[in-house]
């Protein structure tokens, strides 16, 4: 059944882009749970995608767009993704699940097809972003470590995972333990067949805590410990009373997330192993489950280069778009600093694999400026290191 509010949404975005770009808007496109008819009203987002011409002013996006997201937020969820035309196929190519889906099952709205035919995607990558999504969403196991805005956040996403994969309603009042155990149910089937996971180790480790008698393997990840476990049978998550867990946690750690052997492993080495290569999983207790795992380097670089690219076209869009004026201060020292990660995970990549060093042609400017021109600046940032760590991916594949 069509969701009035959700269309009205709909048009009214694509209506505040058309009005404030003209001929710049060059495409728009609808994917995600709406093109495919499985949205829910307070648990989906609505999943737009713009193209728009290289010149386009993401100032004059923003003053277009921030009153369609003063009126419409609770049914949109998130602003659309803006893509310069230059950064689209790059884009696509750092995210073939992405292009593979809007070729597929998006609707075209608005300009020409710009997509192409793309490549099907890796089912080995399908399935460890959807385990990456599972980790994720195991932090809303152990609330009482979060934040209350990091603890809400966890939840929706286990919740809308859960939705996902079972294409049942899932009600507010369902446990989380509830959730991950249908989470993990629904994985286990989807990885069957799909790919060919390692067996995990055999047998209990001397010295598991009496309420994870199965526990393999415990991660540090900065504050965040990363519980590992043979398997996770739906019945066998049902039994785990996750409040105890977290408690026997909370003085050493400020969150907590639980994934099997099987899925670390094709997580790191397919969907996030940048994470693999720095090194940033710390083994702290029981079996090296991650011992033996090879990144080639042309993942690693992928990796890095897709972090950038959603910067600029997803995450940054988003929070400038619906900032206020009095917001823009933080909103640039935020992400200055996630300019300053990037700069260094470079310099780590330089010392561990032999890179040469290199940054922006022209710095960030400072304080004197106005927040338009250093906004611009952090867009083109993003840009830069998307294009420079993509265009390493061909030679170190071939190496």
């Amino acid at each position: 059944m069509r969701n009035e509010e959700v269309w009205q949404a709909v048009e009214a975005a694509q209506a505040a882009l058309q009005q404030a770009l003209g001929g710049q808007l060059l495409a728009l496109y609808l994917y995600g749970s709406l093109a495919e008819e499985r949205y829910r009203p307070g648990l989906s987002d609505v999943n737009l995608l713009a193209v728009v011409a290289d010149k386009a002013s993401m100032h004059t996006l923003r003053t277009a767009l921030r009153p369609v997201w003063d009126a419409h937020a609770a049914p949109l969820g998130r602003l659309p993704i803006v893509v310069p035309q230059e950064a689209l196929a790059r884009h696509l190519a750092l995210n073939p699940g992405l292009a593979h889906h809007l070729a597929t099952a998006g609707r075209r709205l608005v300009g020409d097809d710009l997509l192409g035919q793309p490549t099907p995607p890796d089912p080995a990558e399908t399935a460890a972003r959807l385990a990456a999504h599972a980790l994720d969403a195991s932090a809303a196991l152990a609330p009482s470590l979060l934040e209350p805005e990091e603890a809400q956040a966890a939840t929706l996403a286990l919740r809308r995972l859960a939705g996902r994969l079972s294409g049942q309603p899932v009600t507010e009042r369902a446990p989380a333990g509830e959730l991950f155990a249908a989470v993990q149910a629904h994985l286990a089937a989807y990885l069957a067949g799909r790919v060919a996971e390692e067996p995990a180790p055999a047998g209990l480790v001397d010295g598991a805590p009496p309420l994870l008698p199965d526990l393999q393997a415990i991660y540090e990840v900065g504050e965040t410990v990363v519980l590992v476990l043979p398997d996770l049978p739906p019945e066998r998550l049902r039994q785990v009373a996750w409040p105890e867990v977290a408690e026997l946690v909370a003085g050493d750690y400020r969150g907590l997330r639980v994934t099997t052997t099987g899925q670390l492993r094709l997580i790191l080495q397919h969907d996030r192993p940048a994470e693999h290569f720095f090194r940033n999983y710390q083994h702290a207790w029981g079996l090296e489950v991650l011992a033996g795992l090879d990144v080639p380097l042309w993942r690693v670089l992928r990796d890095l280069a897709r972090q950038p690219s959603e910067l600029q076209t997803a995450v940054l869009p988003q929070a400038y778009f619906t900032a206020g004026d009095d917001q823009l201060s933080m909103l640039i020292h935020d992400f200055g600093n996630k300019l300053l990660n990037i700069q260094l995970q470079q310099e780590l990549l330089s010392r561990m694999a032999g890179r040469r060093r290199t940054m922006p042609p022209e710095p960030i400017p400072d304080r004197s400026f106005p927040s338009a021109v250093r906004i611009d600046a952090i867009f083109d940032h993003f840009n830069w290191w998307a294009d420079h760590y993509a265009a390493g991916i061909g030679p170190a594949q071939e190496s």
